[in-house]
């Protein structure tokens, strides 16, 4: 049996031995072995196969193998080459171990373990950093993952006025893809903190841009259920600066400046603040160049909650929780595609006064009820009050009525030997019930009260009545103006001036052609005639 010395090591250790090292290759995860095998008088030995195991450790002596592997080999002339972590790969062996600690190597042929072991160099290359460097790698994990437990993971600074300490791209047009992708598990940590620290010029604590039709320039998200989270929080100290700045400058497409969301109940999607008390500053700036597109939308998809699809508040006695402009002379100011709803006054002004407003909505006047005024000179012109010492009232200078042509009231009303009351029916008062009436059928019936109103396409303009009262009803009568009457033309013709009165036919009325009879027995004076038979005739409502 042969005898052996130690293996020498005549090849060079690959890149796995560079892990810490700041160089942007993919790391190997296998490294290349050579050795040349010798009798003990220094000659090769006989070319044939040896087992040959190969293990690493942190130590140069003591201590467990932290890998190993073990290769049958096949030498020329002694020597021989084995490829370490080509079964197992060995990429986890070097985690969390800095380089500087260092890996030696041990070997053993044929079960005999030689030493001392051999400590791991790295190539001078895999330990030099060249800037700039730039690469292009295919990877389906993080290509770069840092982690500090006290301090930054990353940090980047820039000193050019136009250059940028940390840039991210994603450069796909398609798909869900990230220039820059934060998080942070703490309810009070941020994300992202960005800070612009010049007072002047255009500096932006974060600037983003998107140029895909369905992307973000900037996506934030707080996935906290609870607490104040941020999903992107932004703050600038300049007058004339931008707390964050998001740009989509693609003209057509769902496209988003910013795209905000939060998970918790008490979170904000977007929390803007312009801290400065001086300037015009802006939380919130949206602008979008597109013909169909949107300055700013907000949208709460939640469907229970009390939720917003934008909120907005002013602290400012003179200020405004929310201002809509619309700079053309023939523009909409603000939209409403459904119901508004305010919790205090809504006024509107025409324009040329910020102290005098034209129409003012008063949820709340008096008596926890609203109240609607408009307003000429500052001086109220017409006041709809729900709430009146008990009652609705309307104060108005002059009321003009375009809907009905008489005045009316509802009555109660009792039908006259199953004949019920109809439009152009003649009324007369009910003695034997306080404040009815009745069909009536008396000729030169002093009782007369009216006409039930709405005959001949001709309404009421003017509805009086109290609910649940003497003076309450079914039946609209009118009592003044102009309204058709179902006339019996069979006691002689009725000409337009002709006073008309009750007749025996029920509902009916008739000329009053005896005087004496008439007396306190006149329903009103006919506009229309009637020569013969029965029809309606216009009648202008006056009880005599």
């Amino acid at each position: 049996m042969s005898r052996f010395r130690t293996p020498l090591v005549v090849g060079a250790l690959a890149l796995v031995i560079a892990v810490p090292a700041l160089h942007a290759q993919a790391v190997p995860s296998t490294i290349s072995y050579q050795g040349a095998l010798t009798e003990p008088d220094g000659d090769p030995v006989p070319d044939g196969t040896y087992t040959v195991a190969l293990r690493l450790f942190t130590a140069a002596s003591g201590g467990s193998a932290v890998y190993a592997e073990t290769h049958t080999v096949n030498t020329v002339g002694g020597v021989f080459s084995a490829e370490l972590g080509a079964g197992t790969p060995t990429t986890g062996t070097w985690a969390g171990t800095a380089f500087d600690k260092g890996y030696w190597l041990e070997t053993a042929v044929n079960g005999t373990t030689f030493g001392p072991r051999t400590k791991l160099l790295a190539g001078p290359y895999a330990r030099a950093l060249t800037l700039p460097y730039a690469a292009s790698v295919s990877q389906t994990g993080s290509l770069l993952a840092l982690t500090n437990a006290t301090g930054s993971g990353l940090r980047g600074e820039s000193g050019s006025a136009t250059g940028a300490g940390v840039a991210g791209y994603a450069t796909s047009a398609t798909g869900v893809s990230y220039g820059g992708f934060f998080r942070a598990a703490s309810t009070s940590a941020q994300a992202v903190f960005a800070q612009a620290t010049a007072t002047s010029g255009s500096a932006y604590g974060v600037r983003a841009t998107s140029a895909s039709t369905s992307g973000a320039g900037v996506y934030g998200s707080a996935g906290a259920s609870s607490g104040t989270t941020y999903g992107v929080y932004g703050s600038a100290s300049s007058t004339g600066g931008r707390g964050v700045y998001g740009g989509a400058t693609a003209t057509s497409g769902t496209n988003y400046g910013g795209y905000f969301e939060t998970a918790s109940t008490t979170g904000r999607g977007v929390f803007a603040w312009a801290t400065s008390s001086t300037g015009a500053n802006t939380g919130v700036w949206g602008r979008s160049t597109s013909s169909t597109g949107t300055g700013a939308r907000g949208e709460a998809t939640a469907t229970s909650g009390v939720n917003y699809g934008g909120y907005f508040t002013t602290a400012s006695a003179s200020g405004y929780g929310l201002y809509a402009n619309n700079s053309t002379a023939s523009g909409i100011a603000a939209y409403f595609g459904d119901k508004v709803r305010g919790d205090n006054d809504f006024e509107l002004f025409d324009g040329s006064s910020d102290t005098d407003p034209n129409i003012i909505f008063d949820v709340n006047e008096g008596g926890n009820a609203p109240a609607i005024k408009l307003r000429r000179n500052n001086v109220t012109v017409l006041e709809l009050d729900a709430e009146h010492n008990g009652n609705a009232r309307v104060i108005t200078e002059e009321l003009e009525i375009t809907g009905g042509s008489d005045l009316a009231e509802h009555f109660d009303v009792a039908p006259l030997a199953g004949l019920a009351p109809a439009p152009g029916m003649v009324l007369s008062i009910d003695p034997a019930q306080p404040g009815r009436l009745s069909v009536s059928a008396t000729p030169y019936d002093a009782l007369v009260a009216g006409v039930v109103s709405g005959a001949g396409g001709v309404r009421p303009g003017f509805l009086m009545g109290q609910n649940g009262s003497i003076a309450d009803g079914d039946v609209p009568v009118a009592l003044v103006g102009r309204v058709y009457v179902l006339v019996d033309a069979s006691y002689g013709p009725v000409r337009p001036g002709d006073l008309l009165t009750t007749s025996a036919t029920a509902g009916h009325a008739m000329r009053a052609s005896d005087r004496a009879r008439a007396q306190g027995a006149v329903l009103g004076k006919a506009m229309t005639g009637l020569e013969e038979g029965r029809g309606l005739v216009l009648v202008l409502v006056g009880l005599q």
